[in-house]
């Protein structure tokens, strides 16, 4: 079977986006496969799914933007039963995750690993925020190496469950004081539509020095008496409103929403921490350094050796 160049589609950014970054992680030798004998995957240099990222968190001037997990090989993975992390899973993950956004780059992506750190000590995969400029455009300026240090371990990670980490908490709150939580007293009507849902959204599209952030869903009421376009931006205006008024600074996608196609409208909502935590730890000692070398050396893209599983 051809293996074609998908084509992305601006007006379904979700699948085509996704569609066109797997296609290339197969052909640099770094994406799943799937064969006679199902599914295949690179051996030794882990392997990479792209998969979407909500357009309200994409970099400014971004055509589109995906989340690639990169996940490790399966001989440097931590053990589900013990916690045990190999001795040179620490490196792997570094080599790999390095190599890899090389190799996008390369390719004419923007990668970044971006947020609160992932490590094997802490997490089964990386994220990498991949997306692509116009011809001309210039990538917009990151956070400073470190910003996120203070932060910890990226979360949820595999302690989180004794930390009781809520991020949206605060976000529903506010939407169910606010009278606009969907199934709550005072929604289903064409005044405020079916009411918002708040999905948690990966720290990897946090901006800057979040505290919180989640993603605000409003969805329309079906069949609204004043018409769909008034419905849609009295109903967003109030939403916007109570979040404003509860200080939270508010995104919405760069391109319009369409009341006549759209399942719904999507606010990206966060708070800005005045006070960061002090530094933590950055690492377990025994990370970023592979035995025997005072440097990682990065083969960034071995003729992988497949295996099928």
């Amino acid at each position: 079977m051809t293996d074609r160049l998908p084509v992305f589609d601006p007006s379904d950014p979700g699948r085509s986006a996704p569609a066109l970054v797997n296609h290339r992680l197969r052909r640099l030798g770094l994406g799943e496969r799937y064969g006679p004998r199902g599914r295949v995957l690179p051996e030794g240099i882990g392997w990479c799914r792209a998969l979407p990222a909500a357009e309200e968190a994409w970099p400014p001037g971004a055509l589109w933007c995906v989340l690639v997990d990169w996940y490790p090989d399966a001989a440097q993975r931590r053990d589900p039963d013990t916690g045990a992390v190999p001795p040179t899973a620490a490196w792997h993950w570094r080599d790999r995750t390095t190599a890899t956004i090389t190799a996008l780059t390369r390719a004419g992506f923007v990668a970044q690993l971006r947020g609160p750190r992932r490590d094997p000590h802490h997490h089964p995969r990386a994220e990498l925020v991949v997306h692509q400029l116009p011809p001309g455009g210039t990538v917009a300026q990151g956070p400073p190496h470190g910003a996120w240090d203070a932060y910890g371990p990226a979360e949820p990670h595999f302690r989180t469950r004794l930390s009781g980490w809520e991020p949206t908490l605060g976000l529903r709150r506010v939407i169910a004081d606010a009278g606009l939580r969907m199934g709550g007293r005072g929604t289903g009507d064409s005044v405020t539509g079916l009411g918002c849902v708040v999905r948690d959204i990966t720290q990897s599209l946090w901006p800057e020095q979040a505290s919180e952030c989640g993603l605000v869903l409003w969805y329309p009421h079906p069949d609204p008496p004043d018409g769909a376009e008034l419905h849609w931006r009295s109903a967003t205006d109030r939403v916007r409103q109570a979040l404003d008024a509860a200080g939270y600074r508010v995104r919405r996608r760069e391109r319009p929403w369409q009341p006549g196609t759209d399942q719904y409208a999507a606010f990206l909502a966060h708070r800005i921490d005045p006070a960061p935590p002090a530094p933590a730890t950055p690492h377990p000692p025994e990370v970023l350094r592979h035995p025997g070398q005072g440097r990682a050396q990065l083969s960034l893209l071995p003729a992988p050796t497949d295996r099928t599983t």
